[in-house]
């Protein structure tokens, strides 16, 4: 059926039912009917089939019948594609348990402490109510100290890597976190022997900056963790 075409040729798939290996006919390009079963091909399907020489496949760059090949150049490889974790290798802590670093689990409390301590000296200097003047001194108290264990443990890699001290953040880092402190022990001062006195609006204003440098120094904090790789295990 249909084995002469228009032009009084026999069509490509009857030749090749008839076991003959040449190509299409003259003037004639191979055809969506004409496709091979899957997992076949036809006999003498080879670059004599595609329409001009310019469509020819070239190497490594399979074909498809009915398309024109593809340019190689479009094609990106595994040397095209930069390598990864070259830049900036691993960190690993040196105060670490079971290659965890303990510094980033500590420095939740301090954070957390005087976060408290600004909402409590907002809720004094809205209600008066001296259960928040009382919360805050403990609050400042417990962010004072473990901020200071939380400083040693960190300290311990500023110390020990000098590729940590080589990054300028590291020193932001540290140094804000040690202006924090001192704010907080400032702040906690002020409020003896009566935890009212000075809550507002000197201790208010204290606990306020101390925020903004802890907002700071975590931020370069996660400079030195996500970019910089400090504290990262090598695994």
């Amino acid at each position: 059926m249909h084995e002469i075409d228009e032009n009084g040729e026999r069509t490509a798939q009857a030749r090749a039912l008839d076991g003959e290996t040449a190509g299409p006919g003259p003037d004639e390009a191979w055809r969506p009917d004409d496709r091979p079963p899957l997992g076949g091909s036809f006999p003498g399907a080879d670059e004599t089939a595609w329409s001009s020489p310019e469509a020819a496949p070239t190497a490594d760059v399979v074909p498809t019948f009915g398309r024109p090949a593809a340019d190689p150049r479009s094609f990106v490889g595994p040397e095209s594609t930069p390598s990864r974790g070259l830049r900036n290798p691993a960190i690993p802590s040196l105060a670490a348990i079971a290659g965890h670093p303990i510094h980033p689990m500590l420095v939740a409390l301090p954070i957390g402490a005087f976060t408290g301590a600004l909402v409590s000296d907002m809720a004094y200097a809205a209600t008066g109510d001296r259960f928040w003047a009382r919360a805050s001194s403990v609050l400042l108290g417990a962010g004072i100290a473990t901020g200071t264990l939380a400083g040693a443990v960190g300290s311990v890699d500023f110390a020990g890597r000098e590729r940590v001290r080589e990054h300028g953040e590291s020193w932001l880092h540290a140094g804000g976190n040690v202006a924090a402190l001192a704010i907080g022990a400032l702040n906690l001062a002020i409020r003896r022997p009566d935890v009212t006195k000075h809550v507002v609006p000197a201790g208010l204003a204290l606990s306020a900056v101390t925020g903004t440098v802890l907002l700071a120094t975590g931020w370069f904090g996660g400079e030195l963790v996500f970019r910089h790789r400090i504290g990262v295990s090598q695994d």
